[in-house]
Order: C-alpha cells, then structure tokens, then sequence
C-alpha cells in the first residue's frame, strides 16, 4: 500500500499506467465475515453458499492493492468508484476455497481526470465462477484526452417500492470485508477536506440493501449486476428506491433526499453461463 500516499507520480507530469496484475490463491471465507457482510447489506441470510455480491467485495482488496501499488502513477485518494459490471455465473458454497485475479484492463483519459478499468475474476478449482469490471475515476490526472469515449448510460426506473433510513455505522467493519480504508467513507470531517458533505457508504453495501429491498437478492445465477455511481449515499441519509423494466433487466435508481437525480442506479438481469464480460482467451475456464 505504499502508493496510498506516495504515488510514482512526480509534479504532475504524464507517466503511463503500468500493466499491475495480482492474485490471491486458496482463499477460504470466515464465517464472520459471511454473517457481517449480510448484515451490513441488509441481505437476508443464505446458510450454505455465499450471499450476493459476496464475492465481489472480497476480492476489491487486489483491486485497492493495485490502486494503491508503488508503481501505481496517481495517489489512490484521488480515486472513485464510477461503475461497476459484476457477472456470476454459479451460486458458491460458503465453504469451498476461492482464488482470484486482478488486472488493469484498460484506461481512457477524459477532460478532468482518468478512467482506469480493473478487471477481476473468481475460480473454484479453476473453473471461473464469477467476473467484473470495476470503473476508478482519478480526478485531476493529468493526461491525453481519448476522442472515442463511450459509456453505455444507466437505465430508467420510476416506480417507487421503498424508503427507508441508511444508517451509519460499522463502516470500518466494512472496510476490513472489502480492503477498501477509503477514510471518505469513516470519517465526516475528511469527507469534507475532500469536497463532500460528510462521510457516505460504500457503493457495494449500498447496492446489496437495493437489491434486498427490491427482492432481487435471490434471483438466482447466472446473473449480471452493472451499477452506476453517480453521487455519494451519505451516512443518515432517507433514501427512496425507484424500480424500472428494461429489455436489459430490471433497473433499481435509489434517491437521497430531495435529489431528484438517483445517486445510485443498479440493473440487474439473468444472462447465460457462457456470457463474459471480458473477451480473453482464457476467460472460459
């Protein structure tokens, strides 16, 4: 984690973004963390197997490790969650082994900063169970501008089915299940220094009680799940959660507040067992 605060990027000038792997073998879950995590989420409890998105937030510690490498050109406080695109291909028993690995995928430079994409895949006994592709925006990264951006937007979803109160609490315990010490998410008067209102959650607990709240936790695999992050869910916040069908899936827009515009949108769709989201030669093991 060296790069945290002491990033290969000297007095702004343009360095490329290396090509950062990792991965983590013969990981085995703590039951602890499975009971905390469908806590946190708002997740009703799944004895046996894994509960959505589980997988997901385990392995975003190589994503951070990566974010936060030496070598890596940027300071990982600059860097937020943009979008998210989490594919599951098999339900997972919550006591076999997993093994994950994580790569930088590709990156785009826009006119205020840097899009980097982490792409990161799940095997039990070498057979691929789970995949994403997780967007980072680097404010102010200084860099080439690509002509030909493009972002599939998020869908529609007016119909509300929800309202509840996002209570703070427990970030750091959810810190330690994701790897991700962000102190935007602990610590208000931080959050502040960083141009926001006070300290807001992480996207995934976030997602995980839209998903419960919605019904859709359980909706069985394969299935893809792509979020968009577009403002912060804020500690103590009122939130509304808007439902909206698609010919993608099912689109879930939660509301803070007065905020007419969704902070987070999740579409949520089944798909088959032989969809990827990344082409790569051996993507189908």
């Amino acid at each position: 984690m060296a790069g945290t605060f002491c990033p290969a990027w000297p007095n702004g000038a343009l360095r490329p973004i290396p090509a950062l792997s990792a991965s983590w073998q013969a990981n085995r879950t703590p039951a602890r963390d499975i009971e905390d995590f469908t806590r946190l989420c708002g997740l009703p409890t799944a004895p046996g197997r894994l509960p959505p998105l589980f997988v997901h937030a385990t392995s975003f510690r190589l994503q951070m490790s990566l974010l936060a490498h030496r070598k890596s050109p940027f300071a990982i406080w600059r860097v937020l969650q943009v979008r998210n695109q989490l594919l599951d291909l098999v339900t997972v028993a919550a006591d076999v082994p997993l093994a994950f690995e994580c790569r930088v995928h590709a990156h785009r430079g826009l006119p205020k900063g840097l899009e980097v994409d982490l792409h990161t895949r799940t095997l039990v006994a070498g057979t691929l169970v789970a995949e994403s592709l997780n967007t980072f925006y680097v404010r102010g990264f200084p860099c080439a501008q690509d002509r030909n951006v493009s972002a599939f937007p998020p869908p529609p979803a007016t119909e509300s089915v929800a309202a509840w109160l996002m209570r703070s609490g427990a970030s750091w315990r959810f810190g330690a299940l994701t790897g991700d010490y962000n102190p935007v998410h602990m610590w208000s008067p931080y959050a502040r220094l960083m141009g926001f209102r006070r300290a807001f959650f992480h996207p995934l607990r976030v997602v995980g009680h839209s998903l419960a709240r919605s019904g859709l936790h359980d909706m069985g695999s394969p299935r893809r799940v792509d979020v968009w992050m577009k403002g912060p869910v804020y500690h103590d916040t009122a939130v509304e959660l808007r439902r909206g069908v698609t010919d993608r899936g099912t689109a879930l827009a939660l509301l803070t507040g007065d905020d007419p515009r969704p902070a987070v949108v999740t579409q949520v769709r089944h798909c088959n067992d032989r969809d990827r989201i990344v082409a790569m030669p051996d993507n189908d093991a």
